[in-house]
């Protein structure tokens, strides 16, 4: 379980940096923008977070991972909010969500 633990965490990092890249094709100036590079933030630190958790994991890591990874699930449903009905057809939004509720299931585990 650690080594699939690690796995989805180093996941959580490529899609952080896979929505950091596709961010450069919506215009500068939205806010969207800033909400999309927030999450992206947010999902590099927390799959750092996580992987450290899952090799070395101790009462404050475990805590501040549970923290960061319910911060990313509420950014990733509101990413995944306005396309629910096309979440399927939408692969980085439903990625997103399952990698953040699988790593709070490990984090929560613990």
């Amino acid at each position: 379980m650690n080594a699939l633990d690690q796995i989805f965490g180093w996941l959580m990092i490529a899609f952080g940096v896979a929505q950091s890249v596709t961010n450069f094709r919506i215009q500068s100036s939205s806010h969207l923008t800033l909400s999309l590079s927030g999450t992206a933030a947010a999902m590099i630190v927390g799959g750092f977070l996580n992987v450290s958790r899952a090799r070395h994991s101790d009462g404050l890591t475990r805590a501040f991972s549970v923290i960061g990874n319910l911060l990313i699930l509420v950014l990733a449903v509101g990413i995944a909010w306005p396309v629910r009905y096309h979440l399927l057809h939408n692969w980085q939004a439903l990625g997103i969500l399952v990698v953040t509720v699988v790593e709070l299931l490990f984090a929560l585990r613990g």
